[in-house]
């Protein structure tokens, strides 16, 4: 019953931290928003969807969200596509502090080195001799003041290969080779939180910075 219990904790506040995502780009705090979150969403922060549709279900009883609906995007190939509103208050449901484990260590990343310090381990992002765009990526999101907003493929592009014509799917690429290494090294699916698209962005959660 324990494990169970942690499980559905754990899933919940993987839903909250993608709300939270889609709501950071949206200034007023007093109005309501809807939200349409794809199964793919799901999936990067490791949660199937019928798992993440749960959770949906407990925050529209508890009335944190409402006009709640799943449906199936053939039109632009989303896949199951789960929309609600919401308003931004939700994001008080997911405090730093209570993402924050004991003895919690932040992520750091060593630019000159390309390693990733997370969890105890070093995670070399690129064993090639020239810096490859995922290591640019973290490089630019280290730079932040605030690494764990959204920051769109297109604004690092600008900064990073200012002649290069703007590709999102090789951002898209870069972070999901992040994703992976991180996954396969410390087990954690949700270090980065990125989308895809015209308008695709990467972020750190915030649950992994100090």
């Amino acid at each position: 019953m324990e494990d169970f219990k942690q499980i559905a904790t754990e899933a919940r506040k993987k839903v909250l931290e993608l709300i939270c995502s889609e709501l950071s780009i949206y200034p007023d705090r007093n109005d309501v928003y809807e939200i349409t979150l794809t199964e793919a969403d799901f999936k990067r922060q490791g949660l199937g969807f019928d798992e993440a549709c749960i959770v949906l279900g407990d925050l529209l009883e508890e009335k944190q969200i409402h006009d709640y609906g799943r449906f199936f995007d053939n039109e632009k190939g989303r896949g199951w596509c789960a929309s609600f509103v919401t308003w931004h208050g939700i994001r008080n449901n997911l405090s730093a502090s209570e993402n924050q484990e004991e003895g919690f260590s932040p992520a750091l990343y060593d630019i000159e080195k390309g390693v990733l310090h997370f969890k105890g381990k070093d995670i070399l992002i690129s064993a090639r001799s020239n810096k490859t765009r995922a290591q640019y990526i973290l490089e630019y999101l280290y730079a932040q003041e605030k690494p764990a907003d959204q920051h769109f493929y297109s604004e690092i592009n600008e900064t990073i290969f200012p002649d290069e014509n703007h590709d999102p799917r090789k951002y898209y690429r870069a972070c999901e080779a992040i994703a992976t290494k991180v996954l396969k090294t410390v087990g954690i699916s949700d270090y980065l939180i990125f989308t895809s698209g015209n308008r695709a962005f990467v972020r750190i959660n915030p649950r992994y910075l100090a």
